[in-house]
């Protein structure tokens, strides 16, 4: 691709400052070398963001900066480094560096979180390219490391590449994580990508059998191995049932839609969510569960998990709708399990 005509200082400024983000974010790739440092540090920062795919726009919109302003971003991350990605690229791209150089690290740095936030299937070619393509950098898989470190949750494409990398640094990086045990089968997908050393293997294998346990001595597992009458408790569950009421105002879509999950990988194992859907299209809603933070815009109430099926009853009531019995069902329980699962929710109507 050609290099495009970078943009005049006040015009470059202007579009900086402009509300429209096609507008803004086309300026940033046009930049010319007298643009205010401050203006554009920022404006470049606040592409950088937050949660899932956070780096995203910033990767794909901010690789032709100005060295005195990628400077200028850098000087602005060592007071603001608290996501992984900020960390990251304050680790990857060193400010003393020549413009040149400086200007090949930033590319470098922004190209690398790009290939972080691949949304290919997890054990997919396309992803397994490009961890092994990063773990073969030594600056990136070094920035990686401060990030994972540094981070309270750092995303698992980021861990990904360190267990591919499987040195002794990386070992070292992931432990806090892999302590943790917060997330243990999250962690397990990692041995998809993970190198086949003794030490990378011992820990997969000691997060899987401290899953395993977790799960077998769930509030999750216990209860709906009550519920089922079962002499030998299960060791694992997950499931949703499927809530929806016999009544539409839209032509087919229930009127009331929600669900009940269980997860017994998860310690906020519980959670009920109702949606109403009216003509309207208002979208009110209510929620409750282990570890949930209740709303209850329906005015439903909540209940305790044991208590559901007469809760089940009284929001029905409530709501002036019937439940639509046959209800879609979703998880690992299969045949009179499943079966019986359901015929308990429903068990007080």
């Amino acid at each position: 691709m050609a290099p495009t005509k970078p943009l005049e200082k006040k015009e470059a400024e202007a579009r900086l400052r402009a509300k429209d983000w096609t507008t803004l974010r086309a300026a940033l790739q046009r930049l010319p070398g007298d643009v205010d440092a401050a203006l554009a540090g920022r404006v470049v920062l606040e592409q950088l963001g937050t949660g899932h795919y956070a780096a995203w726009t910033f990767g794909r919109h901010c690789q032709r900066v100005p060295p005195h302003v990628i400077r200028e971003v850098l000087r602005l991350l060592s007071a603001d480094s608290s996501t992984p990605e900020r960390l990251f690229l304050r680790e990857a791209v060193d400010a003393r560096l020549g413009d040149a150089a400086l200007t090949s690290a930033w590319v470098v740095a922004l190209e690398s979180l790009l290939d972080l936030s691949l949304t290919y299937s997890w054990g997919s070619r396309q992803r397994r390219e490009r961890f092994k393509a990063l773990a073969k950098n030594p600056l990136v898989v070094s920035a990686l490391q401060a990030a994972v470190v540094g981070s309270e949750n750092p995303p698992i494409d980021m861990l990904a590449v360190l267990a591919v990398e499987g040195g002794d640094a990386s070992i070292d990086a992931l432990l806090p994580v892999f302590s943790k045990g917060d997330a243990d089968s999250r962690l397990e997908k990692l041995a998809v990508h993970a190198a086949k050393t003794p030490a990378m293997r011992a820990m997969l294998e000691a997060v899987t059998s401290r899953r395993v346990k977790k799960e077998a001595g769930s509030s999750a597992v216990a209860f709906v191995s009550n519920v089922l009458g079962l002499a030998e408790p299960l060791e694992a569950v997950k499931f949703r049932i499927y809530l929806s009421s016999v009544e539409s105002e839209t032509g087919g879509v229930p009127l009331i839609q929600g669900s009940l999950s269980i997860d017994s990988k998860r310690d906020h194992w519980w959670s009920v969510e109702l949606t109403r859907v009216d003509r309207e299209l208002s979208m009110k809603r209510s929620s409750f569960g282990a570890g949930e933070r209740a709303e209850d815009a329906l005015r439903v109430g909540s209940s305790s998990l044991e208590e559901l099926p007469t809760w089940v009853v009284k929001a029905g009531q409530k709501l002036g709708i019937s439940w639509n019995r046959d209800a879609l069902f979703a998880g690992s329980l299969r045949g009179k399990k499943r079966d019986q699962v359901v015929a308990w929710l429903f068990s007080r109507c």
